[in-house]
């Protein structure tokens, strides 16, 4: 992205948030902005039960930058009153099913209530709150989960702006380089760390329950409760469906 560009968007907006996560883009993306720092929030949505290494990393990006707030989500809480984020829900472990059916057992929900409630909606009111005319994000055009905002987006009176869109994930580690590469990627595994226990985003962190099983025996074994009872519902569904075809490829 050209200076005329970072420029202008910083001429043009004076309360700018930088929706920051433990990921590799907002790493490239906060240090490819490092001379603005003192020109914007850095935000760190923390839903609520995060690795300690997410802590550590944000304790140290914090003492680096002006500002730095962080968004508390309840995300323990939540589980307790409305179910496990999940990728795929079957329809008796969500709370409707289990009345129907009469069942008692572990309730399952789709991801993006968990996160809505935990992460995004909270994020969303202290942007409202905060009075910001802009957001600054490490979005990329490549990434298979991404907000349907492209950079220069306007909505109601924000403008979303990410300055390495047109990235690719091997331009941001080179970018990077090994000292500002965040510690999990160092270990193999591809996304951010948010919840320890988090139950979802099972094919945009492949290794992620290998690593956890090492460094959290009991979040792990909290996490591998969870999808055996979703392997179990989804393996009736599977076998229910295959026999309506009688199709031996489905």
């Amino acid at each position: 992205m050209g200076r005329q560009i970072l420029e202008a968007f910083f001429a043009r907006h004076k309360r700018i948030a930088f929706q920051f996560s433990a990921g590799k883009d907002s790493a490239a993306v906060l240090w490819l902005l490092e001379e603005y720092w003192a020109q914007m929030d850095i935000v760190w949505g923390n839903p609520g039960n995060p690795y300690p290494e997410t802590l550590a990393y944000m304790e140290d990006i914090a003492k680096r930058v002006p500002r730095f707030f962080c968004v508390l989500g309840d995300q323990s809480n939540s589980i307790q009153r409305n179910g496990w984020p999940v990728d795929i829900v079957p329809m008796e472990a969500t709370q409707i099913g289990m009345t129907l059916k009469g069942q008692s057992a572990i309730r399952l929900r789709p991801f993006w209530e968990c996160c809505w409630e935990n992460l995004w909606g909270p994020m969303q009111e202290f942007i409202k709150h905060g009075d910001y005319t802009a957001v600054i994000r490490g979005q990329k055009c490549i990434d298979r989960l991404k907000g349907p905002a492209a950079s220069g987006t306007i909505t109601d009176g924000i403008e979303y702006f990410h300055p390495i869109e047109d990235w690719t994930d091997e331009q941001v580690f080179t970018f990077l380089g090994e000292s500002r590469l965040p510690a999990s990627y160092k270990r193999g595994l591809r996304s951010s760390l948010d919840c320890k226990n988090c139950t979802a985003y099972t094919l945009e962190n492949p290794g992620r329950l290998a690593d956890l099983a090492t460094l959290d025996p009991q979040a792990w074994q909290e996490v591998t409760t969870v999808h055996l009872r979703l392997l179990d519902s989804l393996a009736a569904h599977t076998e229910a469906i295959r026999s309506c075809h009688a199709h031996p490829t489905l």
